[in-house]
């Protein structure tokens, strides 16, 4: 059976911009002080693995969106007593296209967490780059930049021993070690952000990106035990670095979970209640997360009425 001619101009299109990034990437590894080094294969399947899962998590998420939709219009539909029309057929047609996407494509927000490691590695050895071509007033924004690519790297080393799921949940002294070996990893590049307002600049960057390529080529392999070498990660043994994530997530939720009560206790109409929800969760998920407080948008998604 031929492949059809839509889905190699896909192919060709997703290859094409893969071998963009990497080229990018490389350059960017010049600019740094590492004009040397190619990226690896591992490294290079990786990308592309990562961008393969990536198109497929965003198209089962607009599909779990139109599906919870037209279940939303069903039930409407229901509640109404609404009579039989042709209508309903047509959408019903459109109510299962979804479902029957979202079926095959269940795989696809795993399989890219599982490679958002080097992804994340990646991005910020880009915006180092970046940061040392530039100067002016320009440079203060594009370090503050550096600063967010690092903290998802970091978030992306924490989760990482979950999202390759190599060790099972019952595995507690595997999950130690990992756990303690990704507290020294952050350490070190901790350490390594915090040379950017000690030493020169253009030398603390190229120090930070040394380690975000160890730590990528280290990902793609699978080996997340061993991210950095211990001749690194020893001089960290004695520091302790926890993931607040969790906690921080379950106090979004807990904002989230008073307002709803208190809405329910005012008496609001649904459109005001839902205002008042949206605005606790805005400001809840700010404080908690800053910048980043559109990650914990899916979480709001768990109260809605069904």
């Amino acid at each position: 059976m031929r492949t059809p001619v839509p889905v190699l101009a896909y192919r060709r299109r997703r290859t094409k911009a893969v071998e963009e990034q990497i080229d990018a990437v490389e350059r960017a590894l010049g600019v740094l002080g590492y004009p040397w080094i190619a990226l690896p294969l591992h490294i290079r399947v990786a990308l592309r693995e990562y961008q393969s899962g990536d198109t497929w998590a965003r198209v089962q998420k607009f599909c779990r969106l139109m599906l919870a939709y037209y279940c939303a219009m069903y039930v409407a539909a229901l509640v109404r007593n609404e009579p039989w029309h042709p209508g309903v057929m047509v959408a019903f047609l459109f109510f299962t296209l979804p479902l029957w996407v979202v079926i095959p494509t269940y795989w696809a927000p795993r399989y890219r967490r599982r490679y958002l490691l080097v992804a994340a590695c990646v991005a910020a050895i880009s915006v180092c780059a970046e940061a040392r071509t530039k100067g002016g007033i320009l440079r203060p924004w594009i370090l503050q930049s550096v600063s967010s690519e690092v903290a998802a790297v970091e978030r992306a080393i924490f989760r990482a021993r979950r999202d390759h799921q190599t060790v099972a949940r019952g595995r507690r002294s595997r999950q130690a070690g990992l756990r303690r070996h990704a507290e020294r990893v952050v350490a070190a590049l901790r350490a390594a952000e915090e040379r950017l307002d000690v030493d020169r600049q253009d030398a603390a960057l190229e120090v930070l990106s040394g380690l975000l390529i160890g730590i990528a080529s280290s990902a793609a392999s699978g080996r997340i035990g061993a991210l950095l070498p211990e001749s690194i990660t020893d001089r960290y043994k004695d520091v302790r670095v926890r993931d607040w994530e969790v906690l921080r997530t379950a106090a979004v939720a807990v904002a989230i979970t008073g307002a709803a009560v208190g809405v329910g206790l005012l008496g609001l109409e649904e459109a005001a209640a839902w205002a008042v929800i949206a605005g606790v969760f805005v400001l809840a998920a700010l404080a908690a997360f800053g910048s980043q407080w559109r990650r914990q948008i899916p979480l709001l998604d768990l109260f809605r009425p069904s």
